[in-house]
């Protein structure tokens, strides 16, 4: 198993918040849970297992997304091209990161039920094989967060659509550690999303 922190390792957060949410009605990056702006709550907890301030890629709402990030040591990322989709901003994260690390955990910012200790399970199985992908699987398919090597960067800074990390994966045939994750399953998308999370029982923040 590889030594060192994921610091150490080149390992760095990236969480992308630059959508609209237009299915929610609410820019999902400020829903609260626990209080916290899920937005901010999901760079501590990447920063907190990266061992460094995490990337942010914003987007829509840029101005009230960058508010709830005051404070962190966030590295925030402008994307003006959000509307081109997912993997643009995917892409864009990327280019700003490639440069200071060997590998990236990407984290979209609307999962409310993932903890720290999730992400840490993510980052114990990709630490025994760094140079191959990690992905949290769950309801029987690959998704993220996941963690992709410096290697598969060149087939996604340029992607488009909503062709993301998760897709990205799933159609390429990569071999990828997979971690079981149930706490991704749930992300905030439409409205019926809100109602069901109020009925969760929420991890604390940062745990």
């Amino acid at each position: 198993m590889s030594q060192g922190s994921p610091r150490d390792l080149g390992l760095r957060g990236l969480v992308l918040a630059a959508g609209a949410s237009t299915r929610l009605g609410y820019p999902k990056q400020l829903v609260p849970v626990n209080g916290v702006p899920l937005v901010r709550r999901t760079a501590q907890i990447v920063a907190e297992v990266c061992g460094c301030p995490a990337t942010v890629v914003i987007g829509s709402d840029a101005e009230r997304v960058a508010r709830c990030l005051e404070g962190t040591g966030t590295v925030l990322v402008h994307h003006p091209g959000w509307a081109r989709g997912l993997g643009s901003s995917l892409g864009k994260g990327l280019a700003a990161l490639a440069a200071e690390c060997q590998a990236v955990l990407v984290a979209p910012c609307d999962l409310p039920c993932l903890s720290a200790a999730d992400l840490g399970r993510l980052v114990e199985a990709w630490r025994c094989a760094p140079a191959i992908p990690a992905a949290c699987s769950y309801d029987g398919v690959l998704g993220t967060p996941a963690i992709l090597p410096t290697a598969l960067f060149p087939d996604l800074i340029d992607s488009e659509g909503d062709v993301g990390a998760r897709l990205f994966l799933r159609r390429t045939g990569t071999p990828v550690t997979t971690v079981a994750l149930d706490t991704a399953a749930m992300d905030l998308d439409q409205r019926q999303d809100l109602d069901d999370l109020e009925a969760v029982a929420l991890p604390d923040e940062g745990s």
